[in-house]
């Protein structure tokens, strides 16, 4: 038996054979997956400003509690309808 346990000291291992791959094996490189695009943010980047403007805060306070008012649904039961309308401020 030649191989590993030959007494034939220059075939102390065999020979690589080559074989064709068998089943769900294969001899070549796996493929690399398509690289898909990047989401798009759910929610969009918020706008940055200077922390000491304070004018841009007020605003953006002010805008943001506007748009929420804005958008309450009417309260309505069998007698009564409760709504908001022209949501706004004076300075």
């Amino acid at each position: 038996m030649a191989g590993i346990f030959s007494d034939d000291e220059d075939n102390l291992i065999p020979e690589p054979t080559l074989t064709k791959p068998v089943g769900l094996v294969s001899s070549k490189a796996p493929a690399r997956p398509p690289l898909n695009p990047p989401l798009k943010p759910v929610v969009p980047p918020p706008s940055m400003r200077r922390f000491d403007d304070v004018a841009a805060t007020r605003a953006a306070i002010f805008g943001g509690v506007q748009a929420s008012a804005a958008g309450i649904q009417p309260l309505i039961n069998q007698r009564h309808t409760l709504s908001i309308a022209e949501v706004g401020w004076n300075d």
